[in-house]
């Protein structure tokens, strides 16, 4: 039994500011695609992610990119 009222706080809640940026990261994604996308650039799908989420790392935001998991051949 957990009686450490941080731990259990951290348990059950630990995970959420991790998801949240990660969950901030990919809206922020989406959205550089359509402004991307509705300026006219080229290939506004990888742009437009590319740009915005590299303007917001630039300055110093939290923007988490996807892992890349192993697989097995």
């Amino acid at each position: 039994m957990i009686t450490d009222k941080p731990k259990l706080v951290n348990f059950f809640f630990g995970w959420w500011p991790e998801r949240w940026r990660y969950i901030w990261s990919l809206l922020l994604a989406i959205s550089s695609g359509f402004l991307a996308y509705y300026i006219g650039l080229p290939l506004p799908w990888m742009l437009g992610p590319l740009i915005g989420c590299g303007f917001f790392a630039a300055i110093g935001k939290g923007v988490i990119i996807g892992k890349k998991t192993e697989t097995s051949l």
